[in-house]
């Protein structure tokens, strides 16, 4: 329910659907894309984005053992001053959603997503027990209980628990 990078991942038929060249990172498309552009397949094709966000908690966190924070969550690229702007989930997140909404594939994957408890409704079970998990706000636009287009599959709530 957590992670490191984000990257953005899309399929040869995705970056071809939107006229892109390269991939975000630079890679050139292999020469098959531009004919996924402007060819008429007989079967339909299946566009799925694979896309890691960066976890809250991966963020620069304290580790108790060593005392200071991990290398790999350092983020030595970020100055101080600018880490708020760039690894903040409330600056990161509506730009996450934007590219997600316009990425038009039809299944997206989202690695290791930070969950948040249900504020609204701890305790709803009579039980006195933990609210359950739900998804972050900035992510809920996607959704279709939310008003988007796509269904969430997530672990059943005692897997989330014991997590």
């Amino acid at each position: 329910l957590i992670v490191r990078m984000y990257i953005l991942k899309p399929t040869m038929a995705v970056a071809a659907r939107f006229g892109l060249q390269r991939y975000p990172n630079g890679t050139p498309l292999p020469p098959v894309a531009s004919r996924l552009r402007t060819s008429s397949f007989s079967t339909p094709l299946l566009s799925i984005v694979s896309y890691n966000v960066l976890a809250p908690v991966y963020v620069r966190p304290y580790d108790k053992r060593t005392g200071g924070i991990q290398p790999f969550a350092a983020f030595e690229h970020v100055s101080d001053a600018d880490s708020h702007e760039v690894l903040s989930i409330e600056k990161r997140g509506p730009k996450l959603l934007d590219v997600l909404l316009k990425c038009g594939a039809d299944a997206i994957c989202l690695q290791e997503l930070q969950l948040e408890r249900d504020r609204h409704n701890e305790g709803e079970h009579g039980d006195g027990g933990p609210a359950e998990f739900v998804l972050p706000e900035w992510i809920r636009p996607l959704v279709k209980q939310y008003g988007g287009f796509y269904t969430t599959f997530l672990p059943p709530q005692e897997e989330l628990r014991l997590i």
